[in-house]
């Protein structure tokens, strides 16, 4: 699966490791080999029969038979908690004199024979059997039945619980940190109490970052300012200048006047000078809208979509010149700013700065036929409120931020995830790789690495973790 978003740069709170698939297994767990059968004793249809109690719709999940193997397994597991303890069957055998259901004991290894219309425990680790007899007695096909469920919340945003430090976090005196992807690296820079530091990686993990410390810089730099655009990377002082760098390590003044940097558009980065936004290197300028923020912003992403020539960018919340805090997503197109929600009586943010944004993805699945669909989303969360409190509800848009309503529950953080603003964020596909030896024997997720950010007090949050949604991590239906 690849990310539909153009080169962007994000923050990110946290990194995830060792997140895997826990849906059932299929047939790739199975080396079953087909006993001997003929016409006769083929079973041609299988289905679960209806039952409300259970699951809405349960007679349409749809069950492959693998003939060759003598298989029939449900190759989209049912959803996370469903019990299939006591299920009745459809089978059609229509050549065969009799078929019964075998269900091994899930204690003693003893087994039980049962009628196809009795009630079915299937929650066995090796399914059940179902033995179709041919007509004239003579032959007999075994059937290995598999009712797969997921054994986790597909849907849920799961975020690692394992500590790991940020990549400056075994600096002594850490007090700022941001972190972006660049060309396919990896580039944090820090301002401790023994000075101020790089540290760059080929991975996102926060493990084996090599630190360099840096003397050139000012002593004004806003660390939490850091974007990447193009091959260059780009900080803001306090005082206006905006610098550049093509490693991180060496870095001169590019620009003056910038009050602050909203981020990257295509390779250039967009920041506002008096009440106009303006491009670095291009120099385009146009006048800002009123109320739009003009610091404490998210985190500016670029995107397409069908309906725009051209690329797209976003950002949320901020603070705006009159002091006031503000909830609103706000759109670019390399010409011109608009607000994008706000505008009518829907739901949106909360007023808040330093919100933490980025592109996602949710599923929606059909509760009719149980397919599956995979929507591209707005995430957001985090970020702190005019009152001094951060904000933890998380919110989902799905359309390009014009709408904003709180995420369901199983995309909400975890109660041990402690609240921040301004925390970096990247977005990393990872390679899984399938037992399996058909076509589909990979596969890319993306992981969200979230690193740092800082409490209400302002004290930063030592700590990287990653999330992912469980159904990113499972093997693609073929």
């Amino acid at each position: 699966m690849k990310l539909h978003f153009n080169k962007f740069i994000i923050l990110a709170l946290t990194a995830f490791v060792g997140l895997s698939a826990c849906n059932s297994s299929t047939d790739d767990d199975y080396e079953y080999s087909a006993s001997e059968s003929a016409t006769s004793t083929l079973l041609t249809a299988f289905s679960l029969k209806a039952n409300k109690k259970i699951l809405a719709n349960l007679d349409s999940v749809f069950f492959s038979i693998d003939q060759v193997n003598s298989i029939i397994f449900n190759a989209d597991s049912l959803p996370w908690g469903t019990d299939t303890r006591k299920l009745t069957i459809n089978v059609t055998a229509p050549d065969a004199s009799n078929v019964e259901v075998v269900m091994p004991s899930l204690t003693d290894g003893t087994s039980q024979t049962v009628s196809v219309n009795d009630s079915i425990n299937f929650t066995g680790k090796n399914g059940v059997w179902l033995r179709v007899t041919s007509a004239d007695g003579s032959r007999e096909n075994i059937y290995i039945v598999k009712v797969n469920v997921h054994q986790c919340n597909a849907d849920s945003l799961q975020w690692s619980t394992q500590q790991r430090p940020l990549p400056a976090g075994n600096l002594r005196g850490l007090l700022e940190q941001q972190t972006v992807e660049m060309d396919g690296s990896f580039y944090c820079v820090a301002r401790t109490s023994l000075g101020n530091y790089l540290l760059t990686s080929d991975t996102p993990d926060p493990e084996n970052w090599v630190s360099t410390q840096l003397t050139s810089l000012p002593s004004d730099v806003k660390f939490n300012s850091l974007t990447a655009a193009g091959s260059s990377l780009y900080l803001l002082t306090e005082s206006g200048s905006l610098l550049s760098s093509a490693d991180g390590i060496d870095w001169n003044e590019a620009a003056t006047g910038w009050s602050h940097l909203y981020g990257a558009y295509g390779n250039e980065v967009i920041g506002l000078k008096g009440n106009n936004w303006i491009s670095y290197p291009g120099g385009n300028t146009g006048a800002i809208p009123a109320g739009m923020p003009v610091e404490g912003t998210s985190r500016m992403w670029t995107f397409t979509n069908e309906w725009a020539l051209h690329p797209q960018a976003m950002f949320a919340g901020g603070i705006k010149a009159d002091g006031s805090y503000d909830g609103n997503a706000w759109g670019f197109d390399g010409t011109s700013w608009a607000q994008l929600s706000g505008l009518l009586q829907v739901r949106q943010l909360p007023a808040a700065r330093d919100m933490i944004v980025f592109p996602y993805f949710t599923f929606r699945t059909n509760s009719t036929n149980f397919v599956v669909s995979r929507q591209s989303a707005w995430i957001a969360f985090g970020g702190q409120l005019a009152d001094g409190k951060i904000n933890k509800t998380v919110y989902v848009s799905l359309d390009n931020g014009l709408n904003w309503n709180e995420a369901a529950d199983d995309l909400q953080l975890p109660a041990e995830f402690e609240p921040r603003r301004a925390a970096s964020v990247v977005l990393h596909e990872q390679t899984f790789h399938s037992r399996a030896v058909k076509p589909i024997t990979e596969w890319d997720a993306p992981f969200i690495y979230l690193y740092g950010g800082y409490d209400n007090f302002g004290t930063i949050i030592n700590e990287t973790r990653i999330g992912v949604i469980n159904r990113m991590t499972f093997k693609p239906l073929q």
